[in-house]
């Protein structure tokens, strides 16, 4: 059975599309059959996370553990195959990736714009009638 006991990101990098989540020996431990290992530096070190996506990019890396004398290595799709490794790993990174926002295309902008423009035209109608501007107030009719 591996489990992950812990998981700490050492130094967290950002760019415009990724993170960089950077791991090292006193963050990263796994238990295998009751039995702790302790993160390695001698392969990859680096978890590579899609801002947009949420997804690891770096699915190859490989990732060195040791107790004792014994190293073992356990590959990055063995690892997401583990809930508690994805779940910490997305504690980490969470306040990182982009939030979902919406996306209008330009005619739905002209057409945003059309409404507040004629919901502005409204609020200066009354402005017109609560200072008795007549003549305000007609210009601004034949805008709508």
């Amino acid at each position: 059975m591996l489990t992950v006991k812990t998981l700490k990101a050492y130094r967290i990098k950002v760019d415009i599309d990724y993170i960089y989540l950077s791991v090292s020996p006193p963050y990263f431990t796994i238990l295998i059959e009751g039995d702790e290992y302790q993160f390695l530096p001698i392969e990859d070190k680096v978890i590579k996370l899609n801002r947009t996506s949420k997804k690891i990019e770096n699915l190859n890396a490989k990732f060195a553990f040791q107790k004792d004398d014994e190293i073992i290595y356990i590959t990055m799709t063995e690892l997401i195959s583990m809930s508690d490794f994805l779940n910490q790993l997305y504690l980490i990174a969470k306040d990182y990736y982009y939030q979902n926002t919406m996306e209008y295309t330009a005619p739905e902008i002209k057409c945003i714009v059309d409404e507040l423009e004629h919901l502005n035209i409204k609020r200066m109608i009354d402005r017109a009638l609560d200072n008795r501007d007549e003549a305000a107030f007609y210009t601004l009719l034949k805008l709508l």
